[in-house]
């Protein structure tokens, strides 16, 4: 069982990783190397809104940020479709199955 509603982080590919695998909508504010790739890619695939560069970030357009984040449900189903999609692929990789 979840128990938050969404997932605001830096965008690292494991923390991407983690996140998408739990189900629970997410957005990275990038400030370094490959988070940028994969802010943009999590907005994207529609986990979670499109977020700005650390350094155009405010207090106004974050609090809008994680309202959206939380109060769109269309990110919610999507991050847990792919979240369903990622444990069927782990499963079917298992050497005894």
């Amino acid at each position: 069982m979840a128990r938050v509603a969404f997932i605001l982080h830096h965008g690292g590919a494991g923390t991407c990783g983690s996140a998408l695998s739990a189900g629970i909508s997410n957005t990275a504010i990038p400030y370094s190397v490959d988070q940028f790739f994969w802010a943009k890619r999590l907005a994207k695939m529609g986990v979670g809104p499109s977020a700005p560069e650390v350094r155009h970030l405010t207090v106004e357009n974050l609090a809008e940020l994680i309202k959206d984040g939380i109060g769109n449900p269309q990110y919610r189903e999507k991050a847990a479709y792919l979240a369903q999609k990622i444990t069927e692929e782990e499963v079917y990789l298992l050497p005894w199955k």
